[in-house]
């Protein structure tokens, strides 16, 4: 990959606050798939023209639920637990680093 030598924006004082205040809100709401799964359909609800805040809504409910169903009790008995591990990981993609045992794709591989 191509490495860029640009040099990086300079913010404006009321820029660079908005942004640090945008990564806290988005932090906060992104603490757990029940909170992030309500805060793209809160989001979708003021803004209805922003159709992929309700897909992000729908993605991150059903991941939930799958990985809920993977702790539940026919899938525990089907499945053997390096099975279910993966894919909890798989379906908790957006949550990896809160995940033990759970190896972001984008974390450097020894």
């Amino acid at each position: 990959m191509k490495k860029t030598t640009e040099k990086p924006v300079e913010l404006k004082k009321g820029e660079a606050i908005l942004i640090q205040q945008i990564r806290r809100h988005t932090a906060e709401l992104n603490t757990n798939n029940v909170t992030r799964t309500k805060a793209y359909l809160d989001f979708y609800h003021l803004h209805p023209e922003i159709h992929w805040a309700f897909l992000g809504h729908m993605v991150s409910r059903n991941g939930g639920w799958s990985m809920t169903d993977l702790k539940g009790e026919l899938l525990s008995r089907l499945l053997s637990e390096k099975d279910k591990q993966s894919f909890f990981c798989f379906f908790g993609t957006r949550e990896l680093a809160h995940i033990p045992g759970c190896v972001s794709a984008n974390a450097a591989v020894p």
